[in-house]
């Protein structure tokens, strides 16, 4: 169990660490370089998607953007 109770604690100490953002659609801006600039309270942050959350964006915008039988990979 000592292992175990060592992730756990490690695990509790990672999430320490998070902060989670939720940002209306609207508030999102662009750098000229791609990059996703949201405001944030530690100030402006600059993200850039990996391709697993590109794919769960095209996944959300689904059939309404790109036509019935279209499939995002």
């Amino acid at each position: 169990m000592a292992i175990l109770d060592e992730l756990i604690e490690k695990s509790q100490d990672f999430d320490s660490h998070k902060d989670d953002h939720e940002v209306v659609a609207a508030e999102l801006n662009f750098n000229p370089g791609g990059d996703i600039v949201m405001a944030t309270k530690y100030g402006p942050m600059n993200l850039q998607p990996t391709e697993h959350a590109l794919s769960q964006v095209f996944d959300r915008l689904g059939n309404a953007t790109y036509g019935s039988g279209s499939q995002s990979e």
